[in-house]
């Protein structure tokens, strides 16, 4: 078995690529497709210590520079409308390519970012150089998918992934806290 992972946000084409798994963000595209549940996330900001301890309330990250990824245009601007519908535009924007830059930036203090939570519990800096500066959590809930070919869903090697996946996530969130998948 040969496993070639990865990252990117472009939707997996299964027609004509040698593709036979992918983790997908919402169903977009998926006709023909078996999808199976994995986790369900929410956006959590995130951000170093040292600038937490200036964060009291959600509308307070106004004061702060949001830390945008290029991919996501929208996800801070619908987690800022539905926890501090009031909160007047913030200080700056620094946009980038890739959720481990922004996670970085985020614990270097250039500003806050948004995360997906329960994932965000396996960034290796969690609970130490990048924190929650909130426990309030977003009612907006989206899910991550495991997706195969319907015909390919029984294979060995797809079973093989798919259990590594799922063991993956169960290390990484608490027991209880996975809403969707096993």
């Amino acid at each position: 078995m040969v496993i070639r992972l990865e990252g990117t946000h472009q939707y997996a084409g299964f027609n004509d690529s040698g593709i036979d798994v992918a983790v997908r963000f919402g169903r977009e595209r998926s006709e023909g497709l078996r999808l199976e549940p994995l986790i369900s996330v929410t956006g959590m900001p995130v951000c170093s210590p040292a600038l937490a301890h200036d964060l009291a309330s959600p509308s307070d990250i106004s004061r702060h520079v949001l830390i945008q990824l290029s991919q996501q245009p929208r996800a801070w601007s619908a987690w800022l409308r539905d926890m501090a519908p009031d909160a007047p535009k913030p200080r700056g924007e620094l946009w980038l390519d890739s959720v481990p830059a922004a996670l970085e930036a985020a614990e270097q203090g250039l500003g806050v970012a948004l995360a997906m939570d329960p994932l965000i519990k396996g960034w290796r800096g969690w609970g130490d150089r990048l924190v929650a500066p909130f426990t309030m959590k977003s009612k907006r809930a989206e899910t991550l998918y495991f997706v195969c070919r319907p015909q390919s869903a029984n294979d060995r090697h797809v079973q093989t992934v798919r259990l590594w996946l799922h063991d993956a996530l169960a290390k990484v969130c608490h027991e209880g806290e996975l809403s969707v998948g096993n």
